[in-house]
């Protein structure tokens, strides 16, 4: 074959590429989207329950007390996959549909946003459950008596929370808390870090970290006395008391652990 035939073929492929390329661009970049809102009052407790959603939870104060859902989908999402009704003063928030099977586009994101208002009179709920699979955890400015949160491959971030109890797994993802103050706390890696920033507000604690391969680093900003544990590779020059009630346990097979003052 001459040169002038390969050329010839050549060049309507790589064009037919560029224009294929072109348009799973303009498509990604123009991709669908849907929302759709839910409000509720006098809500007392928050169950989400997802595969592949970004879950956004904040606090604020407001003139009533009430809480604002809204769900913003893209490409091969769509806003009818996630259910939103109201159960006993409970939030309840689960994915019921999949995704598109053919899908050309990049941009592809599923978003739950819970704004929780509040008046001052009733600012602490009962119970907060979070539960995604894929997603990302996000969780601010929260009051809640007991926190679940867990995921499989989605990172887990927490500002600002005050609870009883505060429990958060995730199998890959990392678990980063900052501003927490808690009495009980349990966090679990498999393949993620454990990094906890607790309030300058914290007096008492009941804290359980562990972690397959994943760093595990608390940082305190009071002078609680402390009574630590751990198993595995410590790296710390905080002293241990051990008459303190506020026991710290840390267990990481390959990670680093430490606990420090800010």
């Amino acid at each position: 074959m001459t040169k002038n035939k390969k050329a010839s073929i050549t060049l309507p492929l790589i064009v037919i590429a560029f224009v294929c390329l072109g348009y799973v661009i303009i498509k990604s970049l123009t991709s669908p989207s849907s929302s759709k809102s839910y409000t509720a009052t006098d809500i007392q407790s928050i169950q989400v329950d997802v595969k592949n959603v970004k879950v956004h939870i904040n606090t604020t104060e407001g003139r009533e007390n009430k809480t604002e859902v809204e769900v913003v989908a893209k490409g091969k999402y769509d806003s009818s996959h996630i259910h939103i009704e109201t159960k006993n003063n409970a939030l309840v928030i689960e994915q019921t549909g999949s995704h598109k099977l053919l899908n050309v586009n990049f941009n592809n994101s599923l978003d739950v946003f819970v704004k929780v208002e509040t008046n001052g009179t009733k600012n602490r709920l009962d119970r907060t459950a979070v539960s995604s699979q894929n997603g990302k955890i996000a969780i601010e400015n929260l009051n809640s008596r007991a926190i679940v949160v867990q995921s499989e491959n989605g990172e887990i971030n927490m500002k600002e929370v005050s609870s009883d109890e505060l429990s958060a797994h995730s199998t890959s993802g990392a678990i980063r808390l900052d501003g927490v103050n808690t009495l009980k706390l349990d966090t679990k890696t498999e393949n993620g870090s454990n990094h906890i920033v607790f309030s300058d507000k914290l007096e008492k604690l009941i804290a359980n970290s562990t972690s397959s391969s994943g760093n595990i680093n608390y940082i305190f900003q009071n002078d609680i006395k402390l009574n630590l544990k751990w198993k595995g590779k410590w790296d710390s020059k905080l002293k241990s008391d051990e008459a303190s009630t506020n026991k710290i346990v840390m267990e990481s097979d390959s990670g680093h652990m430490s606990a420090s003052r800010k």
